[in-house]
């Protein structure tokens, strides 16, 4: 299941309605705007690693507020966000989009 849910403006007053989906749906956040991933603990791969094939979509997981979320590091395509979305879906389940 794949959720797409808008920014509006202002990082943290939209973060916690992907994290409430997310959780809810026992899913993961695809951050591809920054502006939860930012904040999330950890470091290490992001969803650009993910799309290049140097990690998996689990080494790319950060944690916020208990959900695990992927980031990006750079410019997101469409096509890039739908393709990682759907590698998210495939080996995570739900991935609520935020983007």
């Amino acid at each position: 299941m794949r959720i797409e849910v808008g920014t509006g403006s202002g990082a943290d007053a939209h973060a916690p309605r992907p994290l409430a989906l997310a959780a809810a749906l026992d899913g993961v956040v695809l951050d591809a705007t920054g502006l939860v991933a930012v904040t999330a603990a950890g470091r290490g791969p992001d969803g650009s690693d993910v799309l290049a094939g140097r990690a998996t979509v689990v080494e790319a997981f950060r944690s916020r507020e208990g959900v695990p979320v992927v980031g990006w590091g750079g410019p997101l395509t469409r096509v890039e966000r739908a393709v990682l979305a759907r590698r998210i879906e495939r080996e995570a389940g739900a991935v609520v989009v935020l983007g």
